[in-house]
């Protein structure tokens, strides 16, 4: 039953995106991840000002350039 929910959910979602967000999860668990004081919340190095502020203003998907996951705010 789960599964087909997630099958149901995932006809939503764009293919490469989806795509995206399987390939970060073969190697990083989670794969999304939120910014906690400026940091990725996965590898918790600092982030440029820059890449706060695209996830901030909801600019795309916007990736951690350390560790890959895809952060949010």
């Amino acid at each position: 039953a789960l599964k087909k929910k997630v099958a149901d959910e995932a006809k939503d979602i764009e293919p490469e995106l989806l795509d995206k967000y399987k390939a970060i999860k073969r190697h990083s668990t989670p794969p999304i991840t939120r910014i906690h004081d400026d940091r990725c919340g996965g590898c918790n190095m600092s982030l440029p000002t820059s890449t706060v502020k695209r996830v901030a203003t909801g600019e795309g998907i916007v990736e951690c350039e350390n560790c890959g996951r895809i952060l949010y705010a």
